[in-house]
């Protein structure tokens, strides 16, 4: 797997950033909920939500915390892909990492 370019990571937080606030409503998370989820505080989740900026570790936080709570809700999953707020370079993930992950005594990664 290729590391993300900086180019596409930008829009990656980009495409997060401005719909955090759609997707958080269809998680029916609160702004507090999200941020004691994510581990930030609860003005930095704001200001995230408010000015679009987004750290890459809170967007990966954030992409965590979605794929979770969506997991049952495919049509949601698909969306983040179709707004291109899902990385595309994690889609070709090769199953071996996730059985390496898993070998390291963590749960499998699926």
């Amino acid at each position: 797997m290729q590391p993300i370019s900086e180019e596409r990571k930008e829009h990656y937080l980009d495409s997060m950033a401005g719909n955090l606030k759609m997707l958080r409503s269809r998680a029916g998370l609160t702004q507090r909920e999200i941020s004691g989820l994510i581990g930030v505080s609860h003005q930095t989740y704001v200001n995230a939500e408010k000015w679009g900026r987004l750290s890459w570790n809170t967007y990966l936080s954030l992409l965590f915390l979605f794929e979770k709570e969506f997991a049952a809700q495919p049509q949601i999953l698909k969306l983040m892909r179709d707004l291109e707020i899902y990385p595309e370079e994690y889609e070709a993930v090769p199953a071996a990492a996730g059985e390496r992950w898993g070998s390291s005594g963590h749960e499998r990664m699926e």
